[in-house]
């Protein structure tokens, strides 16, 4: 903001000791500001006053990601709000509204804006991502001589009181002062009154007048740069590869690796597969340019002069080859990105139809057993990098046609048993729900048949819900995979009250397109009977 301040007042004679910054209140790009914007930039303007209106819609559209993200403390609600912010593009971050998120009812230039997103996201964003993070934290300004130091509460279990002082009020200076008044007015004693104003004004100067240690490194080369860089980067909140190799190879008007990647995710999530981890896709970049998948120095390998200028490239050949095997997983059942048992599936696949685009009917047969076998043997879950990548290499010989089949994966391994527990991060796990899948779940609403991938990718593993909760003698299946089945979006918990609702005739059409025999129809009316 100095910066700022300097470059607008640069040729001027004199420099301006108040300068007036206000939110444009803009609620999209190429909107016009607020009537009060321009009502106060009028006024200033014609007091010979500086004063400049925002170019995003607020001033906390300019706070950083990190900012959401790295708080601790602040729940999984949050981290799933922080999630959907992340993927939004650019100029839906600079203009949603921070302080109340997205409004239940869109003006028309909101509505161009934010009609894309998804229903869900819609309502995740619709809760105040920021507010979130600090209305609750407030420090206690102590006046107790035994207690020197400030003490820093999430939310007082008293309520605030006069000897609080809230962060937010921290912010900008109209709500310090109107913090420190609530201090005079509450606090009948003045010589106390006078020490927690004291004890304000040191809290904020501590936050005003923090140093940020700064080391300038002259007269070197990027390849330097890189080393120092990622020696720097060991502790801490470590940044993404993708954000490294952007950062160290920004150019302007040039190929931005963590924006083409956002781009790319954001054009994965109609797909069903807008969460895969960038890690994946970046490993995919990687086998694009021929290099090792399992490389620890991303950003070291991808800034080398020799890549540099292949990146864009090995980017777009990635990102086909990935939306081709997409097209591939589609045909087996796999439909969202939670249903896809490992990332390095995705990965291998999408560097073989990188390679060959157009396989022969034979070899997408061998591919689909191959797929099948790694899913029910659990082989990626156990495999060591040196397997993971002479198992690449028997793919690219498969596309290359100078291979025939696989040596480091034997495709007679018989299937893991299931495991006791339902786990959605389990690759077996993922593999039951691709059999549920294929069996055409229909809708316990009697609205046909459900969607599985659709289901996931809106409502995580909440689109698999559990039969029973808590009935007697039947505690130890309450966590199987056994006990779960599709459920409608609308519906969550168990489902046991819905299906003992209905008539013989439904259930023997329903159960069997969730996996259940005949038999269970039986055996739900002999626990109903129960209670």
């Amino acid at each position: 903001m100095q910066q700022e301040v300097r470059n607008r007042m640069r040729g001027r004679r004199y420099r301006p000791r108040l300068v007036v910054i206000v939110d444009s209140d803009r609620k999209a790009p190429g909107a016009t500001a607020s009537i009060t914007a321009q009502r106060l930039h009028r006024t200033c303007t014609q007091g010979n006053l500086p004063c400049w209106i925002l170019a995003k819609r607020e001033a906390e559209n300019y706070l950083p990601g990190v900012l959401l993200s790295a708080r601790p403390g602040t729940g999984s609600a949050h981290a799933q709000r922080v999630a959907v912010w992340s993927r939004l593009t650019d100029d839906q971050k600079n203009f949603i509204d921070v302080k109340n998120g997205i409004p239940a009812t869109l003006c028309a230039a909101e509505s161009n804006l934010f009609g894309g997103l998804s229903a869900f996201d819609r309502q995740i964003l619709s809760h105040d991502p920021l507010n979130e993070l600090i209305e609750k934290d407030c420090w206690s300004l102590w006046d107790v001589p035994a207690r020197q130091e400030l003490e820093f509460h999430r939310e007082p279990r008293d309520g605030l009181g006069p000897h609080h002082f809230p962060v937010w009020s921290l912010l900008n200076t109209a709500s310090f002062f109107e913090a420190c008044r609530r201090i005079q007015s509450d606090v009948r004693d003045p010589g106390r009154g006078q020490r927690l104003l004291d004890e304000a004004d040191r809290l904020a100067s501590a936050f005003r007048d923090y140093q940020l240690p700064l080391v300038h490194i002259r007269e070197a080369d990027l390849d330097s740069a890189v080393t120092v860089f990622a020696r720097l980067n060991r502790t801490g909140r470590k940044m993404p590869a993708d954000e490294m190799v952007s950062a160290l190879t920004y150019q302007a008007g040039q190929f931005h690796l963590a924006e083409r990647l956002n781009e790319f995710k954001a054009e994965l999530a109609p797909r069903g597969f807008g969460n895969v981890d960038r890690v994946f896709l970046l490993r995919a970049v990687l086998a694009a340019l021929d290099r090792d998948i399992y490389a620890k120095d991303w950003a070291d390998v991808m800034v080398k002069r020799e890549l540099r200028g292949k990146l864009p490239d090995a980017f777009e050949d990635a990102a086909g080859g990935i939306l081709r095997a997409l097209k591939f997983l589609k045909k087996l059942g796999v439909t969202s990105d939670r249903m896809l048992p490992y990332g390095l599936q995705l990965v291998l696949l999408g560097e073989f139809f990188r390679r060959c685009p157009e396989p022969a009917e034979g070899i997408v047969k061998l591919l689909t057993r191959w797929f099948w076998v790694t899913t029910f043997t659990g082989w990626f879950g156990g495999v060591n990098t040196a397997q993971a990548k002479r198992a690449l290499t028997e793919i690219n010989q498969l596309a290359d046609g100078t291979g025939s089949g696989f040596s480091v994966i034997d495709l007679d391994t018989p299937a893991q048993p299931f495991p006791e527990r339902f786990d959605g991060r389990s690759a077996r796990v993922r593999a039951f729900l691709l059999y549920l899948a294929s069996l055409g779940p229909h809708s316990l609403q009697g609205a046909g048949a459900l969607d599985p991938g659709e289901l996931l990718s809106a409502k995580g593993m909440g689109g698999v819900g559990y039969v029973f909760g808590r009935q007697a003698g039947l505690a130890h299946m309450i966590r199987s995979p056994a006990n779960r089945m599709f459920v409608d979006r609308s519906q969550s918990g168990q489902v046991f009250g819905v299906l003992e609702k209905m008539d013989d005739h439904t259930l023997t059409e329903l159960l069997p397109t969730h996996g259940f025999h005949a038999d269970s129809i039986r055996r739900l009316r002999v626990m109903t009977e129960r209670g």
